[in-house]
């Protein structure tokens, strides 16, 4: 038996070690051979991989070529690669505040994982580590991460598992993709564990980008918040309204930014949370027809970085249409602040299903001749025959016009009752003046509703003959 034992080391494991010297050599050979920076070879030599790998991207090597000389080195030198991609903790920092994945020096202060084919001679970049996100993250320590944008790059199951892992609680989750990705991003908040803070689309180099926030971990709502959200999901599960989660967020949040920039001015007296509280109002309702419109209505007018005036006119529109839900007969059936064609001259403030009535709200908040001013456009919105004012189709099926008038100021009509209010009107000269309406355009609005000081009162057009 013993004798057998030596004869296999002596014929099998002898010329098996004697070549495995014979490899060694030759790959030290290879290495002394390629065109590679002495410093850089000295440190492979010695296998200081983590140094290597430094050394190779503080220099500005071009990457590229060094990578496909190091894979024609043999044996020994053949697992360089994996091994610089696999670079251990002396280079990936224990605490990180941002992470990129797609690379590139858009983020210079940030860590950038890249697989994407650059020209890193022509284009140093900083903190990068050249290859997939499988071979680096598992160096990273859970929850260590403050931010990770993720840039045109992919969010396939495996990277956001890593994604959630390492970042913190309370940390960002950046997501910027092409519209044409077409990502779920309620299901990627999810698997990230987090939910969707902020969107935003915008166009770069004629493409079409959807920017989205994901913060890690449980959204701390109010109950307002909640409430809203809670609705808005209701009605998304008993009907055939299309609101995502993502769109959810969005109305809470530009409502909450509206409410904070008429917060700080002076000059309006506006209760705290006046646009959370009616948009809970509203979606609490079935009554109410076009929640979806809330998503497009106030990222617009967040967007454009709308004044008080134009936050004020969206918000009478809403509880004109709230006044009508609640009304004594049963509450009408609403559709809100809805455009029915390309431009913003159709749209309709408040549309009335059960009364088959439409309704054009104006507010006026300055004195002179601004109240004529107003109902000179409601006149025309209801007497035009453009029929991008109302839509023909539109006007026959409802063929009540109602007016309604909001002073948040308006010199002494705000303090005016119902017959004194006429009365002024018709002192002022306004109906009959080419500039304003006759009488019989007047009446085309069949209830003209005022709301000052004095509370609400209605005008019908047979009261302006009295």
């Amino acid at each position: 038996m013993i004798r057998r034992i030596l004869i296999t080391i002596v014929t099998v494991l002898i010329p098996i070690l004697l070549q495995a010297q014979c490899w060694l050599s030759q790959s030290v050979s290879d290495l002394d051979n390629a065109d590679l920076s002495s410093e850089f070879k000295t440190l492979l030599k010695s296998q200081q991989y983590n140094k290597a790998y430094q050394f190779l991207y503080s220099n500005a090597f071009n990457t590229r070529t060094d990578i496909s000389v190091l894979k024609k080195l043999k044996n020994t030198y053949e697992d360089i690669l994996f091994d610089l991609k696999n670079v251990n903790e002396d280079f990936i920092k224990s605490e990180i505040v941002h992470l990129d994945l797609g690379g590139h020096n858009r983020y210079p202060e940030a860590v950038k994982i890249i697989t994407a084919d650059v020209d890193y001679a022509n284009k140093p970049i900083d903190n990068l580590l050249d290859g997939y996100i499988q071979y680096f993250t598992p160096k990273f320590k859970n929850n260590s991460v403050d931010r990770i944008t993720i840039e045109s790059a992919p969010a396939s199951n495996d990277i956001i598992a890593e994604v959630k892992r390492i970042t913190k609680d309370g940390g960002k989750i950046e997501l910027e993709h092409p519209v044409s990705a077409n990502l779920k991003y309620d299901d990627i908040a999810n698997r990230a564990g987090g939910y969707i803070n902020k969107t935003e689309s915008f166009v770069k180099n004629g493409v079409e980008f959807k920017r989205v926030v994901i913060i890690k971990g449980q959204k701390n709502v109010s109950n307002l918040e909640a409430s809203i959200i809670n609705s808005l999901k209701r009605r998304v599960a008993n009907s055939g309204i299309n609101i995502s989660d993502v769109e959810i967020d969005d109305i809470i949040l530009n409502a909450k930014i509206i409410d904070e920039a008429l917060a700080k001015l002076k000059d309006v007296d506006i209760e705290t949370d006046k646009f959370l509280k009616t948009i809970n109002d509203l979606v609490k309702s079935d009554k109410f027809e076009n929640p979806q419109d809330l998503v497009k209505g106030l990222e617009e007018l967040v967007k454009e970085k709308g004044k008080a005036k134009d936050y004020l006119d969206q918000l009478n529109e809403y509880e004109e249409g709230l006044f009508w839900m609640q009304s004594k007969n049963g509450g009408n059936n609403v559709v809100i602040s809805k455009k029915f064609g390309a431009n913003d001259d159709s749209e309709l403030d408040v549309l009335l299903q059960t009364s088959r009535a439409i309704v054009e709200c104006k507010r006026v908040s300055g004195g002179g001749e601004a109240i004529y001013d107003r109902m000179k456009d409601i006149v025309v919105k209801f007497s035009s025959p453009d029929p991008a004012k109302i839509l023909p189709s539109i006007k026959k099926t409802h063929k009540k016009f109602i007016g309604q008038i909001k002073f948040d100021g308006g010199g002494i009509y705000k303090d005016l009752e119902q017959v004194d209010f006429i009365k002024k009107i018709k002192e002022s000269g306004a109906i009959g003046d080419s500039n304003f309406f006759s009488l019989e355009e007047l009446k085309i609005i069949e209830e003209l509703h005022v709301i000052n000081n004095k509370g609400r009162f209605i005008i019908y057009k047979s009261d302006w003959e009295l």
